[in-house]
């Protein structure tokens, strides 16, 4: 996608938020430093237990799988075997 300067600077500028305004994500009770204590003390006001994710403990591929309903470790080939990992890959180094 191509944009002349002009249009590129004009959105560009719609970012910038004016002097006295906030993100939201840096005010509130969801604001990474009230996260802990605030939550907790919603939970007990509303008389509510926080929900456990249903994904947790839970390696990506699984979630993937019950996301997609797709096995991503089944041979692409046979559709019968089941695909090892060997390495890892560094994704830091590829940027």
């Amino acid at each position: 996608m191509e944009l002349d300067a002009d249009v590129f600077l004009e959105r560009f500028l719609l970012h910038i938020l004016p002097d006295g305004y906030y993100k939201i994500r840096y005010f509130g009770i969801l604001a990474s430093a009230n996260s802990k204590t605030k939550k907790k003390q919603c939970f007990l006001l509303l008389e509510a237990t926080p929900a456990i994710p249903k994904y947790d403990q839970m390696s990506w591929e699984q979630i993937w799988q019950k996301a997609n309903g797709v096995d991503l470790l089944l041979c692409p080939v046979c559709k019968q075997g089941r695909m090892i990992r060997k390495t890892k890959i560094d994704t830091h180094r590829l940027n």
